[in-house]
């Protein structure tokens, strides 16, 4: 984000429910909130928990961690606090940032490590929890560029659990553009172009196009939760040329009464990249019958 900052300050990185960030924002957004995560402790040598919903809160989170060189830790938004508590205890995260509406589930999280620091990335305007919140720690913090770390950090993205404690697949910052050259020669995506990403931020299949599209330069339409019309509507509305999805997504977009689907000309999606789960054959005919030629199944 900080060479896209650089570059293109002004351009339009992410559109979400709160409204649009350019690059440049979110790259100053993410120095101060870097430099919280260094008040509290935070070094390449520890990790840093991330709980959030599609929206700025989760890009903010993963920046400042990738600016420290800490590792990160995407942690499943559907997890029972069992399953949430188990993975906090093992992976020792030095910090969690989490929405508001995980609160519950967290409290307690800190069980005999009282330097966890819990800070609330996402909050109503009625919140009263009386945690640090993300948007606070970026207005009281300097934006200024910080010194790049040593190493890059490493993802780690966790099983659904349904075995157990969910288990985390550590994912290492590419070291080429090669795994990008492959996803091209797959879907025609193209540079600095509108993407909305409906799938998890979480999921490896929405975090991995998150990341590529960072590398394309693309701007990022996001909604914390998914609802099929309104998925249109972000597609009609903001001219996007890819859409990312799992396939449920795509099943209750076309269970959707025809009058309402006809509502939204998509006559620039380009790309709906689809994967997570099988795709069946008669949903994959039914999508390019109402929306055209575009469905590409990476599962």
């Amino acid at each position: 984000i900080g060479s896209a900052g650089a570059r293109r300050p002004s351009d339009v990185a992410l559109i979400d429910e709160l409204g649009v960030l350019s690059f440049g924002e979110l790259d100053k957004r993410s120095n101060a909130l870097a430099r919280a995560l260094i008040r509290a402790g935070v070094s390449s040598d520890d990790s840093v928990a991330i709980m959030c919903r599609n929206h700025r809160g989760f890009a903010d989170a993963m920046f400042a961690s990738a600016k420290l060189g800490a590792s990160v830790l995407l942690l499943n938004t559907d997890f029972a606090r069992p399953q949430l508590l188990g993975v906090i205890e093992r992976e020792r995260p030095q910090v969690v940032i989490y929405d508001d509406e995980f609160e519950d589930l967290i409290e307690g999280a800190e069980g005999e490590d009282p330097e966890l620091t819990r800070i609330v990335s996402c909050a109503d305007d009625d919140y009263g929890g009386g945690r640090q919140l993300a948007e606070d720690a970026i207005a009281r913090n300097s934006d200024a560029p910080l010194d790049p770390p040593d190493e890059p950090s490493r993802f780690v993205i966790l099983t659904s659990g349904t075995t157990g404690t969910p288990k985390g697949a550590p994912r290492a910052s590419p070291e080429s553009l090669a795994p990008l050259a492959v996803l091209l020669s797959k879907i025609p995506l193209r540079a600095e172009r509108t993407t909305v990403i409906a799938a998890p931020l979480f999921h490896s299949w929405g975090f991995l196009n998150f990341a590529f599209g960072l590398a394309l330069g693309s701007t990022f339409v996001l909604r914390r939760r998914f609802e099929p019309e309104a998925t249109l509507r972000m597609v009609a509305d903001n001219d996007a040329d890819a859409l990312v999805v799992v396939p449920v997504m795509l099943q209750r977009i076309l269970e959707l009464d025809r009058s309402v689907r006809d509502r939204y000309e998509l006559s620039t999606l380009r790309v709906t990249a689809a994967s997570g789960a099988a795709l069946p054959g008669d949903m994959a005919t039914r999508w390019m019958d109402s929306f055209g030629d575009n469905l590409y199944n990476l599962y």
